[in-house]
């Protein structure tokens, strides 16, 4: 009987991940490994193997430019290189804390966003915490943030072009 029981309960368990995604249903970390190009949305492109969905955090570590097709929305995006993020529908970053875990975080020179019309939104977003930032943000959509900083390294710069906006809902540190 007991045999039995156990069974039944790792049976449940099995079926339940299959059925939630894996592990990625409670909130993974995945890292960004297409090189230096790619698209979002190919599995081939990120640790695990696995298209990073809304409860995970995701980290870009490579100048690398990653376009997107669909809209996405993930707890937390974290830029450490120089690269380029091509927008093709809108990105939403859904933690609203000041860790890693939650927020959008810009940490590199030379950070591209081409929003090609679309909008980031985010809970917070900071620009470089520990390091230098520039951040170059172009096409014609609007990021828009609860709360922003830039105060924690110096030399932060953040430059809008083609009709591109930034809109910050409560407080933005400088």
């Amino acid at each position: 009987m007991k045999k039995l029981i156990l069974s039944k309960y790792i049976l449940t368990a099995v079926v339940f991940l299959a059925l939630s995604g894996g592990m990625g249903a409670w909130g993974a970390a995945y890292t960004w490994t297409g090189g230096a190009a790619g698209i979002w949305e190919n599995t081939a492109n990120w640790s695990g193997g696995v298209i990073p969905g809304s409860s995970d955090t995701v980290t870009i570590n490579t100048a690398a430019t990653i376009t997107t097709s669909t809209p996405i929305t993930v707890t937390a995006l974290v830029i450490n290189a120089g690269a380029t993020l091509d927008l093709g529908d809108n990105l939403t970053i859904s933690g609203t804390g000041w860790t890693l875990t939650t927020t959008f975080l810009l940490e590199s020179t030379g950070i591209t966003i081409n929003l090609n019309g679309h909008n980031i939104t985010s809970g917070v977003m900071q620009f470089g915490s520990t390091t230098q930032c520039s951040v170059a943000i172009t096409g014609g959509g609007t990021i828009t943030t609860t709360n922003a900083d830039t105060s924690d390294a110096t030399n932060n710069y953040i430059t809008m072009t083609n009709g591109a906006n930034l809109t910050v809902l409560n407080n933005f540190y400088c």
